[in-house]
């Protein structure tokens, strides 16, 4: 049986012999038969490889979800910004600042608005008012003895108008240049002309300074701010007040404007329901009523019978404590029962002595032990107690002393906006009474509107909280993340050159060998790329599995459910997919050099160097 030659073996142009080429898969078994004999360097190619991916996708993956957070925080948060804004707007005047901004943006608007209140402003040079803004904003953003450098103590809006004066922009060039890390916003020109044209511009904001005092008058005269957005919920203008909306929040459309007339809404709600709990906490719970009284002729025997006893008890402590001690005698106690006058006038006395811190004294109420609230309320000690405890404390202890006669109550408030949030305590049965109360000022279903509103500002406080403890800004470029990506990519890669090298070196002689055997220096190439792709491959899969938990993990106990009721899912789908192609193509590029140097080999040369 004759042997199958090896292709190129025979035949050809002239009957020349040509090399034989091995078949790919030799080339897959070379590489994995080389994978599996060095196992261990092999690991360390993978880890190299797991590490600089999951760095990369946590980078990645870490700044695409607090994005897609503060996004919908920024959203959330828009509507009261603006609401707030625009309540601030109606009853303060605005600054220099604010009038350049709407001069470079709505001049035409704005000098229409001044002339309709008095103002008469010429046309103004929007591009010159834009520059003007960049320069101010800019001093603003400057540390405080930057600021005290360029403007000498004055405010920077007064230093602004004044950058006409002599030396003025020279001294700002000067200044600035020894600033580190700072660099003027506007060019030589551009500072040249702001000072060319600040005349007109200093006159047009006289002017508009003027209209807004015209414009505070009619807020007062339409009868204060919370009239003006009172009119504005009810008839979505402000133009009552002299004040275009669209100066203060810009252009609005219909769906933005009924969004901010419900805020306006839920907030004048929020006003109201503060009002009434402030007006019941100012009411104190503790003081006896009428009502609180069960039986008038019980309570006069208990106190008659006290007062006839030797030593203190609670009915002397009262006496001795009240505005009326005079009421506390024999002949009260014996007329009280059927004289609703007098039961009103000792129970002023009584409540004229719930305040006292002195009321208390453990040999008057010896043989009537306090409860279990009572007790936690002297553990801390009358001095420390407010007036409102000491009120309570006592009325515990009238209670414990009269307990036949004194219906015992639960305590109450001091009420907040915490129980309008929090549904469960609302509905309470001890809070029934506050809650009927609300209830009969907003209304119920306006209750819980407000409470739901109440919950989610909570929200949006805790994520304002967490972009704070990040130290997280919006508006800084992605510059720091870009350089920690490309240096843990160029760790990888030389890393990876470096494992490479290394198994060039040790296969030497099995290069030479394949060489002789008639491998080509394709062969050779492909078996070393093949090699570093399955590393790549394997490395870059564990990489991302270990980087995506981690940015899931970090996302959740940063932002908790606001993470995942907004999970970017197809961004961090898109963010996993480079990752991955992106540490197989390290794994690549890190094999090309080693690669390249092994399949140039000559037979004879590898085998001396194997050696």
């Amino acid at each position: 049986m004759t042997a199958a030659p090896l292709r190129g073996a025979g035949g050809g142009s002239g009957g020349r012999m040509l090399p034989p080429v091995l078949p790919r898969r030799i080339a897959f078994q070379v590489a994995w038969s080389s994978m599996r004999v060095r196992m261990t360097r092999n690991l360390i190619t993978v880890s190299s490889v797991v590490l600089a991916v999951a760095f990369l996708l946590t980078v990645v993956g870490e700044s695409i979800c607090t994005q897609a957070v503060y996004r919908r925080f920024h959203d959330d948060s828009l509507i009261g910004d603006q609401a707030q804004q625009l309540i601030e707007t109606l009853g303060h005047p605005r600054d220099a600042m604010a009038f350049l901004h709407l001069l470079a943006t709505q001049d035409r608007e704005v000098c229409s608005w001044a002339k309709r209140l008095g103002g008469d402003i010429p046309a103004v040079d929007a591009e010159h008012c834009l520059l003007c803004e960049r320069l101010g904003r800019w001093v603003g953003t400057l540390k405080p003895a930057q600021i005290y450098l360029l403007t000498r103590n004055r405010d920077i809006d007064e230093w602004l108008l004044q950058c006409d004066s002599p030396g003025q922009i020279d001294h700002l060039r000067l200044e600035s240049a020894g600033f580190a890390g700072v660099r003027l916003p506007l060019s030589h020109s551009e500072l040249e002309r702001v000072a060319q044209g600040m005349q007109a511009t200093r006159h047009a904001l006289a002017q508009l300074h003027q209209a807004e005092s015209a414009r505070l008058r009619q807020v007062d005269d339409a009868g204060g701010v919370q009239a003006v957005v009172d009119r504005f919920i009810d008839h979505g203008d402000t133009d009552s007040a002299g004040l275009p909306i669209s100066q203060v929040l810009g252009q609005l459309d219909a769906a933005q404007t009924e969004a901010l007339i419900h805020r306006l809404s839920i907030d004048r709600m929020r006003a109201r329901v503060i009002q009434v709990l402030n007006t019941d906490n100012r009411r104190d719970p503790a003081l006896l009523q009428v009502a609180d009284i069960r039986d008038w002729a019980m309570l006069a025997q208990a106190m008659e019978r006290q007062i006839l006893e030797e030593g203190e008890s609670p009915t002397r402590r009262l006496a001795q404590e009240s505005a009326d001690h005079e009421l506390f005698t024999i002949s009260t106690f014996d007329e009280v029962a059927g004289d609703p006058p007098l039961q009103a006038a000792l129970l002023a006395a009584v409540n004229s002595a719930l305040p006292s811190s002195h009321l208390f004294d453990e040999a008057a109420w010896e043989t009537y032990p306090p409860g279990l609230e009572a007790n936690e309320l002297l553990k801390q000690g009358r001095s420390h107690l407010s007036e409102r405890q000491v009120t309570r404390l006592n009325r515990l202890l009238l209670e414990s002393a009269f307990a036949q006669a004194i219906v015992h109550r639960p305590a109450e408030g001091p009420y907040d906006l915490q129980l309008i949030a929090d549904p469960g305590q609302l509905a309470a049965p001890a809070n029934a009474r506050i809650h009927d109360l609300l209830v009969g000022a907003v209304g119920g279903s306006a209750l819980v509107e407000l409470g739901e509103d109440l919950r989610r500002r909570a929200s949006l406080s805790r994520r304002a909280q967490a972009f704070s403890d990040m130290g997280y800004d919006a508006q800084a470029g992605s510059g720091r993340l870009v350089c920690l990506v490309i240096l843990s990519l160029l760790v990888c890669v030389v890393g990876i050159v470096n494992s490479m090298m290394m198994s060039v070196t040790e296969r030497y002689r099995e290069i030479a060998t394949m060489k002789c055997l008639g491998a080509t220096d394709g062969f050779i190439r492909r078996a070393f790329l093949i090699e570093s792709s399955a590393t790549g491959l394997v490395g870059a899969a564990l990489g991302v599995g270990l980087g995506l938990v981690i940015v899931l993990l970090q996302a959740s106990s940063w932002f908790g459910a606001a993470f995942w009721q907004v999970f970017p899912f197809l961004a961090l789908a898109v963010a996993v997919l480079g990752a991955l192609c992106c540490g197989i193509g390290l794994a690549v590029l890190g094999a090309l050099l080693p690669a390249r140097k092994a399949a140039r080999m000559l037979p004879i040369e590898a085998m001396r160097e194997a050696e």
